[in-house]
């Protein structure tokens, strides 16, 4: 960045972020770290840039945004030149290309851009492949040439634990603790371990729950348990050779660093060590292979290394064992004892991942519950010196009295000011004791730290308990709670004043929020080896631990090996081609040949192709380029026929800007479109209404909007017989009115019936895999002198899309709904989200009609079974909705594509929308 920033004021640098916490931060660091002045006004030296906030964002050098965004300007004929003064790009955890998410853009990126870029990740296994992808995306004749540098060491080493409660519920034990001082060490010994054992998992250990030895680059030995290995194995082989003149010998630290003994060097610089430690490991790996009897003596050292309190977990061998230890009410119950424990052993600040926002909720509640009722008893120990104090100060304030009357009386030699602070210093010393609003002892609070001014009043207006846990160290952090209040515990953590956060996956990327400790409480899907290696990073503060913690509680013992020796998983991408994409691609193109700027033509005609035709997809399929063909020309057949581009000439007409404004929001977009004429007739004579009849026109196109953006489905969990009497909400949005229905139906049997065509015409590849069980690898009829297809063709089914084994069953080409048509494609090849359909026959969540209607926030949670940050999401993301279709409509009124009542029909909504959201949420 200060290179670009040196050698030009016209150059840009953009910064890809894949998340707005990262991009927040960014920011942040960008504005304390850089600085430049510029000659002419205008220019600033960084600026950001997302669906709802925009700062500078074409007049800075140092652009940081989002993947989507960044696909906006890049796409948008009028941003072109701006585009062309690209000169770098930086792609953060860029591994987010084989996310199922946003995936696909990040593809796309890499395929737009022609200027250097760096591309940074901690997690990919397959770099080799990528970096030959992204070379390849130059073409034959301009081949990129792409640097790959790695690095393997951690700042910190990671020691592993594992929390293991022995009783059920902790809280019958809490009568025992001193309220004086909230401490493990203060419970009598025989409590100390019931509280609970936080016991050292050593990587080698994990090795039993394996199928395969299998040694992964991230199961890192610290300095300590490299030799605890070598004394393991050492015992094991005791009767042998192995350690007095075999390969055990060389294993010695002062043979196998003679050289350094020799120079009278006391110490191992830590590249020495991490050398000696992997050579152990090769060792180790070494005594499995070559079997008996080395492989037995290999299993003692791992039998060794594994602590007998996870061997009598392993056995099954509880004091409880019908006690589900995996249960989300057990590790409620013991998760302050493992907080406390962290707090004893000075490892704390920790994050808490739970991967679940409503049991990050309870666990917090559950932990300030037990630390309000301990306070409390301290304050009532403490009652009696209080009133006893209060007494004293009336006494001596009557004292005081008696005496000034006295001395005025006599004529006293003191003057005023003396007096005056005589009386204060007497009464400060008989002062009561202020009643206590949070004790250290009962908080995680870093020892004198305070809050900055005004912090918790903005807290407190969110709600809940969210100051509460604030004032004693605790915070939350996931995607549904308001943005404030995530900025807030950011910004308290990285002062130190936070020590404990329990979150979810969105503190997994990037975020600069470093701790001493990773706690996994609980289990879940989300948790695979790529999450554990990016979350386990946080531990460890570069600069502050030589050592981070990561403990596991409430996990089974053969999940966390897998955790700790599986691979990262390969990045496969995801290539998604929707009518939108192509869209936008064919408006740029068309815009582009319009002007005379030939270099930029040339570039985006390049960009095009590569979007459409060289996806990292390809790479594994080599099927792919038949069924692409099939799937570029559905995707114009569906723009054309929505009237958005001319046929012939490819010219944008209509309302494609519109369509090309909810690039998101696909197919939608696209469903919106084939309405408008029906929109139209709603909102005739608009502006002449009353404000009655306006009202009533608003609900009703909302209505219609709600069901084609943003569908949320109603939970199956929720029934109309279960909704609350009292509340006035409803939960399922009101069918379409029968010609509008009627109308989407017309849209699903259109685009199914040219869907089918196109790709009829340009059927996927049935090459050689096609007729090849995957697992097996068993070709089908392969005793026959017939080909499948030969086979297949005398048995008078006709198929063009469908496999070959779907057709040997008898099924043809015939499908009646979108779920079967992309179903019977083979492999997968035709995604179900890239074709225009909108399912009209769910139960959507009436939630945006239903605020409208009474602009109230507690409604919405009772009726819906949502937590308030859940509500704050889904109504702010309909904010920046209607906001979106407010000025579209304006923009096509001003070139007369949409009438002035549908404008103003859509800036009234937006405006009155905006108007009720901003009162609840102020």
């Amino acid at each position: 960045m200060e290179k670009i920033l040196e050698e030009s004021d016209e150059a840009i640098i953009v910064y890809v972020s894949p998340t707005k916490a990262l991009l927040r931060q960014t920011v942040a660091d960008i504005a304390s770290r850089l600085t430049k002045s510029y000659a002419h006004g205008g220019m600033s030296l960084s600026g950001y840039y997302t669906k709802e906030y925009q700062n500078n964002a074409l007049f800075c050098q140092i652009l940081v945004t989002l993947p989507s965004c960044l696909e906006i300007l890049l796409l948008s004929p009028e941003h072109t030149k701006w585009a062309s003064r690209i000169q770098y790009v930086i792609f953060d955890e860029f591994h987010s290309i084989g996310s199922s998410d946003e995936g696909a853009v990040w593809e796309r990126l890499f395929q737009y851009i022609r200027c250097p870029f760096l591309a940074l990740s901690a997690t990919v296994s397959n770099i080799e492949q990528l970096k030959q992808w992204m070379e390849n995306l130059g073409g034959a004749q301009t081949k990129r040439t792409v640097q790959l540098v790695t690095y393997t060491e951690r700042y910190s080493d990671l020691k592993k634990w594992v929390y293991l409660p022995t009783f059920e519920d902790t809280t019958q034990y809490w009568g025992n603790i001193p309220a004086d001082n909230l401490s493990v060490q203060t419970l009598p010994g025989p409590l100390q371990q019931a509280r609970g054992n936080l016991v050292h998992l050593h990587p080698v250990s994990t090795l039993q729950e394996t199928a395969r030895v299998r040694f992964s680059s991230e199961m890192d030995l610290s300095g300590d348990e490299a030799l605890m290995l070598y004394d393991a194995m050492s015992e094991a082989s005791s009767g042998s050779d192995w350690a007095s003149s075999g390969p055990g010998k060389k294993l010695r630290l002062e043979t196998f660093f003679a050289e350094i003994g020799a120079k009278g060097t006391l110490f191992l610089s830590r590249p020495q060590a991490k050398r000696w430690q992997a050579a152990l490991k090769a060792e180790l790996k070494r005594w499995f292979e070559v079997g008996e009897p080395w492989a037995s003596k290999g299993k003692k050292v791992v039998e060794k290394l594994t602590s007998p309190l996870v061997r009598s977990q392993l056995a099954q061998k509880t004091t409880l064992p019908t006690v589900d230890t995996l249960s989300i009410r057990f590790i409620t119950a013991n998760l302050l004892g493992l907080l406390l424990h962290l707090k004893d052993r000075d490892m704390l600040p920790c994050l808490i991942f739970h991967f679940d926002a409503f049991g990050c909720e309870v666990l917090a509640t559950k932990i300030l519950t037990l630390l309000q009722e301990k306070e409390q008893e301290k304050i009532k120990k403490n009652q009696v010196l209080f009133n006893k104090q209060n007494l004293e100060y009336e006494r001596r304030k009557k004292d005081e009295k008696r005496k000034r009357d006295q001395e005025a009386m006599e004529g006293s030699t003191l003057s005023r000011r003396e007096k005056e602070k005589a009386m204060a210093q007497s009464s400060a010393e008989a002062a009561p004791l202020a009643p206590m609003e949070e004790d250290p002892a009962f908080s995680f609070v870093e020892p004198g730290a305070d809050l900055p001014p005004g912090t918790l009043n903005q807290v407190r207006n969110m709600g809940g308990s969210l100051a509460a846990l604030l004032v004693r160290g605790i915070g939350l952090h996931f995607a549904s709670l308001p943005k404030k209040y995530r900025d807030i515990v950011e910004m308290l953590f990285r002062l130190k004043y936070l020590r404990v956060v329990l979150c979810t996956e969105t503190l997994a990327l990037g975020v600069n929020m470093p701790c001493r400790t990773v706690v996994y409480s609980g289990d879940n899907l989300v948790l695979d080896p790529l999450c554990y290696r990016q979350t386990s990073g946080r531990a460890g503060r570069r600069g502050f631990d030589f050592l981070g913690h990561v403990v596991f509680f409430g996990i089974r013992h053969a999940r966390v090996a897998h955790l700790l020796t599986a691979p990262v998983p390969s990045i496969r991408g995801v290539y998604y081609l929707s009518p939108t994409t192509v869209m936008r691609l064919l408006v740029q193109n068309y815009r582009l040949a319009q002007t005379n700027e030939l270099a930029l033509k040339s570039q985006q005609e390049d960009s095009s192709r590569r979007v459409l035709g060289q996806p990292l997809t390809a790479w594994q399929v080599p099927e792919f380029w038949e069924t692409n063909r099939g799937l570029i020309a559905l995707m114009e057949q569906v723009v054309s026929t929505c009237r958005l581009v001319e046929p012939s000439s490819a010219q944008p007409v209509g309302l494609v800007g519109l369509a090309c404004r909810f690039y998101d929001q696909d197919p939608s977009n696209f469903a919106l479109m084939f309405l408008m004429d029906e929109l139209e007739e709603v909102a005739s004579g608009y502006s002449s209404k009353r404000d009655e009849e306006r009202e009533g026109t608003l609900r009703s196109v909302l209505q219609v909007v709600a069901h084609l953006f943003n569908r949320r489905l109603v939970s199956p969990k929720l029934t109309i017989s279960e909704r609350p009497n009292k509340t006035l909400s409803k939960v399922v949005l009101d069918p379409l009115p029968p010609y509008i229905h009627q109308r989407l139906e017309q849209f699903n049997s259109v685009f199914l019936l040219i869907q089918k065509k196109i790709l009829s015409r340009h059927p996927p590849s049935t090459s050689p895999r096609a007729s090849v069980l995957p697992l097996s690898g068993v070709a089908a009829f392969q005793d026959q002198k017939l080909t499948l297809d030969d086979q297949i063709w005398q048995g008078q089914v006709e198929f063009s899309l469908r496999s070959p084994f779907a057709a040997a069953s008898g099924l043809d080409d015939e499908c009646s709904t979108i779920e079967e048509l992309a179903q019977m494609m083979p492999g997968g090849a035709l995604a179900r989200s890239s074709l225009p359909y909108l399912d009209t026959g769910v139960k959507l969540n009436a939630l945006v009609v239903d605020f409208f209607v009474h602009g109230q926030l507690r409604p919405l949670v009772q009726a819906n079974g949502l937590r308030a940050g859940e509500v704050w999401s889904a109504l702010s993301e309909w904010n920046h909705t209607l906001l979106e279709l407010k000025r579209a409509s304006t923009a096509l009124s001003r070139k007369a594509i949409v009438s002035p009542d549908l404008a103003l029909l859509f800036t009234d909504l937006s405006s009155s929308f905006a108007g009720k959201f901003q009162r609840v949420y102020k």
